[in-house]
């Protein structure tokens, strides 16, 4: 049993900024890992392509909200628009 990490997209339709910003996205990312530290560590290297792509930035305001295991984007009025979490897998 390990740890990988989940995606969700939380609105209807992926706009261009989604669909490039997850071909940025490594691919090994949602590979199972052994430890749940280890999964994590793969959420920090998500939040550091978040930073560098400057998708919070180039889009309307958005805005990185981090929470023991999750990560995710939310727009200017405060919804989630893609999560990341660590689960069990």
């Amino acid at each position: 049993m390990g740890y990988k990490v989940t995606r969700r997209e939380l609105i209807k339709r992926r706009p261009e900024w989604m669909i490039s910003f997850l071909m940025m996205l490594n691919p090994n990312c949602y590979k199972v890992q052994p430890t749940r530290e280890a999964a994590s560590k793969i959420l920090v290297c998500i939040r550091k392509t978040i930073k560098e792509s400057r998708v919070c930035e180039k889009t309307f305001p958005m805005h990185i909200l981090e929470r023991e295991g999750e990560l995710s984007i939310v727009n200017s009025k405060g919804k989630p628009v893609l999560s990341f979490s660590v689960t069990e897998a």
